[in-house]
């Protein structure tokens, strides 16, 4: 009796396809005409069942679609509630971040990232809104910066900057001393202005650049 084929872990660059290794039941292949031992080609969100014997198609599993890609953690400063809360709901939506950390002052958010980067749970990207007192946006996004020099991180959180139009030009000074970093301008309607989709595309736009 011939012994049954095993596929070894392969993954084909640019094809998009992997196999791996497999033991799963006998299943029956109509070009071999018996029973005979299977393995499992992913496909992107779709799993093939084939013939290890002959690789004939026996049966397709379709998967929903995971946040693998999402970053682990984004934190959001605003001072108003109402935006916080939308710009997380938009991060959650998108399944940008599968937590997302919220401030209502510059204090807070620069406690909340020194301790994310001191138990070594980096954050994976700053949102700063609207100007709060005390520590207002640049202030917070500079300070940001001196705590990563503090604790030696090699790369600096990506920081997108969401204020009203008017605001624009005393921020781009600041922001070219926050690389990297992106401005947002924030109209009343965020639902006719699209902020939602737009959060979306700076936020993959940094991150791509990050891990690039």
């Amino acid at each position: 009796m011939a012994r049954p084929l095993h596929i070894t872990s392969l993954l084909h660059e640019g094809e998009g396809l992997a196999v791996t290794e497999r033991k799963s039941r006998f299943r029956h292949c109509t070009i071999c005409g018996n029973e005979v031992d299977t393995h499992t080609v992913q496909v992107g969100s779709v799993s093939e069942v084939r013939c290890s014997a002959c690789g004939f198609l026996i049966d397709v599993k379709e998967h929903a679609a995971e946040d693998s890609e999402a970053t682990e953690y984004i934190a959001v400063l605003d001072r108003d509630l109402h935006v916080l809360n939308f710009i997380a709901k938009a991060l959650k939506d998108h399944r940008l971040a599968r937590e997302v950390l919220t401030a209502e002052s510059g204090e807070d958010l620069v406690a909340i990232f020194a301790e994310h980067l001191a138990a070594a749970q980096p954050i994976g990207l700053v949102i700063i809104g609207t100007a709060t007192p005390h520590l207002d946006g640049p202030s917070t996004a500079l300070a940001l910066r001196a705590v990563e020099r503090g604790l030696r991180q090699a790369d600096p959180i990506p920081i997108v900057f969401i204020y009203p139009a008017w605001v624009e030009d005393p921020l781009r000074g600041m922001i070219s001393l926050c690389q990297p970093a992106l401005y947002l301008n924030r109209e009343s309607n965020f639902e006719e202005s699209r902020l939602d989709e737009r959060i979306e595309r700076a936020v993959t736009h940094l991150l791509g650049q990050r891990v690039g």
